[in-house]
């Protein structure tokens, strides 16, 4: 403990924005599933790639969202230093932007090549605004992407968006997935000293 706190002088706070924000999403989730439920947002079994056997609420990504900008504000108000890891505000507006057009492909089922070009046209705006990949580390080798930056950025910001949501046929797999991919990812962070400045 004494070893990440001194890596990552913020951990604390961090730890703590994030058991906030986790216990909100568990507390939103019941209250945005009723509401979908309501309203008909609801993922209802095909017997092809819908594996279900009773219709599933859909619009789960509204509380983790709603979790999310909650406790940026508390944050925001509370403690501003938590922010130093938000080094841009257009990020936040942007990362909203990205979960309405999941919402609206939940309600209204857009089409495939409408939420992509919604989900490029925001990669854009993200890659201008700052957030580019611009090195690639293979074990002890590094790629400089240099003009291939901006490709490669929104490759892999609607590649990621799309491989999980297109996984999502069975309850619960692309949660789980999730969760693995982003464990595999913050281990690999923390050993690579690649951590949020």
């Amino acid at each position: 403990l004494i070893l990440v706190q001194t890596r990552f002088p913020h951990m604390g706070l961090l730890l703590l924005v994030g058991t906030i924000a986790f216990l909100l999403a568990t507390l939103l989730t019941p209250m945005v599933r009723g509401a979908a439920r309501r309203y008909g947002i609801v993922d209802k079994p095909d017997q092809l790639r819908k594996l279900q056997s009773n219709a599933i609420a859909l619009g789960g990504g509204l509380s983790v969202l709603s979790a999310f900008v909650i406790t940026c504000g508390i944050a925001l108000i509370t403690a501003p230093e938590a922010m130093v890891y938000v080094r841009n505000n257009w990020h936040l507006i942007l990362a909203i932007s990205i979960s309405l057009v999941g919402f609206a492909d939940d309600a209204w089922t857009i089409r495939g090549r409408q939420k992509l070009a919604a989900q490029v046209l925001i990669g854009l705006f993200l890659c201008f605004s700052g957030l580019q990949i611009h090195e690639v580390t293979l074990f002890s080798f590094k790629i400089q992407l240099g003009w291939m930056a901006i490709p490669v950025t929104l490759l892999w910001l609607a590649g990621t968006s799309n491989a999980l949501n297109l996984i999502d046929g069975s309850d619960g797999l692309c949660s789980t997935v999730g969760i693995i991919v982003c464990a595999a990812i913050s281990a690999m962070a923390y050993y690579g000293d690649h951590h949020a400045e």
